[in-house]
């Protein structure tokens, strides 16, 4: 047993190492190279390894083949459908793992299976571990409907550091153990019928678009789902009127030349008008924080794009008076 991380935490450190096995560290920088990666996973050959999904899009990217002998474990962003299938085909297992930090990493495990129609779930607890998924009142939601995710059991942490405000807001009573605590995990969610569990992305990233609730991960998944797109992020961006908008960020497929319009009008035949993003940006990639997770915060603003997104400047204004023509003069020699 050899396991590669590219995201360690005290659970693959001891994994490997109570089963007999031993396990190597990737070095800073290396989870942004996928060319490095996929050399890596080729010269180790190991048995197990536990990577985010932005990391296992970059060794894919670098045209890694992978091992029918080999175990991919994932953790830390969401596991689109699409990029589940392709590793599906490149190993001999896939597992979906899913937990916060508070709740020491991992508190449920699926094994992926071929479903190319159905979201990927995060599976059922790990032992000693409850999962509930509560309304408002903290009462359980029937299967298929939506609600909050809690954590509960042995891995539950004390609380943050010096944090007591946010530690009474994040660390709540379990009203089904009484004298022990839950995890608000902000994440919402619901039961399949088969009793899995779909994790539905952050309640953070519900936005309200003219007055109309937009769950991001949604709009992701649709525009992932469409043919030529390789990735999509979706975020929300507040115009120079203080109104939100949904702006999507694709990477399309190298053979395949697509406009925003073709995208939005694909779109109109899977989601509502309101759910279809005004702005769609194509790039090459994502910026990465240093764990390999998508930087959504560092992906450019459509305002000085044009509408298809590509980066050609738009035709703007000109200026209007003698001073925002010097300035537009020195912007232009910048």
């Amino acid at each position: 047993l050899t396991t590669v991380s590219f995201d360690i935490s005290a659970s693959e450190i001891l994994m490997p190492l109570m089963a007999g096995g031993c396990v190597e560290v990737g070095e800073d920088g290396l989870v942004a190279d996928g060319v490095q990666l996929t050399e890596r996973l080729e010269s180790r050959k190991p048995s197990h390894v536990q990577a985010t999904p932005s990391t296992w899009k970059a060794v894919l990217t670098a045209g890694w083949k992978g091992a029918q002998d080999i175990c991919l474990m994932t953790a830390g962003e969401a596991l689109s459908r699409d990029l589940a299938e392709q590793l599906l085909q490149r190993c001999r297992a896939l597992w979906n793992l899913y937990g916060p930090t508070e709740t020491t990493v991992y508190s449920s495990a699926h094994r992926v299976e071929s479903a190319p129609d159905e979201p990927v779930r995060i599976g059922r607890p790990l032992p000693n571990t409850q999962l509930y998924i509560l309304d408002k009142r903290y009462q359980p939601v029937p299967i298929g409907a939506v609600g909050d995710l809690y954590i509960a059991g042995d891995g539950l942490a004390v609380g943050y550091w010096q944090r007591p405000e946010l530690t009474e807001e994040r660390f709540v009573p379990n009203p089904f153990a009484e004298g022990k605590r839950m995890y608000w995990t902000g994440d919402l969610a619901r039961y399949a019928p088969d009793g899995n569990i779909i994790c539905l992305g952050r309640l953070d990233d519900q936005v309200k678009i003219h007055g109309v609730r937009v769950e991001l991960g949604e709009v992701e998944f649709a525009l992932r789902s469409l043919e030529g797109v390789r990735d999509a992020v979706v975020v929300s961006w507040k115009d120079s009127r203080g109104d939100l908008q949904l702006v999507g960020h694709v990477i399309a497929n190298e053979k395949d030349s697509l406009t925003a319009a073709q995208l939005r009008s694909q779109l109109r035949e899977r989601l509502p008008e309101a759910m279809i993003p005004p702005h769609i940006l194509f790039a090459e990639s994502f910026p990465k924080t240093a764990n390999g997770k998508v930087h959504r915060a560092g992906l450019p603003s459509p305002l000085h794009l044009s509408p298809e997104g590509r980066g050609e400047r738009g035709k703007g204004e000109p200026p209007a008076t003698g001073t925002e023509e010097k300035i537009a003069k020195l912007w232009a020699g910048l």
